[in-house]
């Protein structure tokens, strides 16, 4: 855990936008459709934790506030037409560092620990390691995936949705959800 991430992070949603591609759309009413899916997404998340009984997750207000307007630039600037893959991050829950320590400036890295989630291909289409992915990818370039806390213990899992501007270029990271579980 580095010191520009709050500790109370319990989760943020730009939305893993099903609805996106809607070209004729406005920034207000993409708003409104992340919020729909952010809605969606942590009821379908807490409904399993209640099953499991475990703790239900709840909104950062401000993580979302900066996601959902960084989601929204990317819709309408159309950096949404390549695909790179999803990866799911594992940090254990931080512990509040000393003063002297939060007072120095510090930058922040995604953590080491990480599974990517690739997309699925058709029979008899493999990766190299003998999987097919799990990530359904739609024609209209909307998917879907289920995603696993695999750990398996308490942490913070960071689920980042990497996009290409082009083909060629490198993948960069258009979206993120942050869980706490406990």
């Amino acid at each position: 855990m580095n010191g520009s991430r709050r500790e109370f992070l319990q989760a943020a949603c730009a939305g893993l936008g099903a609805t996106l591609l809607d070209r004729n759309i406005s920034p207000e009413d993409l708003e409104n459709t992340f919020k729909e899916i952010r809605k969606t997404v942590f009821e379908m998340i807490n409904e399993e934790r209640d099953v499991e009984k475990v703790q239900p997750v709840e909104m950062d207000d401000l993580a979302t506030e900066v996601a959902t307007k960084h989601a929204v630039d990317l819709v309408t600037k159309e950096f949404i037409g390549h695909w790179g893959n999803i990866e799911v991050f594992y940090e254990p829950l931080p512990t509040p560092p000393g003063m002297e320590w939060l007072r120095q400036p510090r930058s922040y890295a995604l953590p080491k620990e990480s599974r990517v989630l690739k997309p699925r291909v058709q029979p008899p289409f493999t990766y190299t390691d003998g999987s097919v992915g799990i990530v359904e990818v739609f024609a209209d370039k909307s998917f879907q995936t289920p995603v696993s806390l695999y750990k398996g213990k308490p942490g913070i899992y960071t689920i980042v949705v990497w996009l290409r501007s082009a083909k060629d270029r490198a993948a960069f990271p258009a979206t993120a959800v942050c869980i706490k579980a406990q």
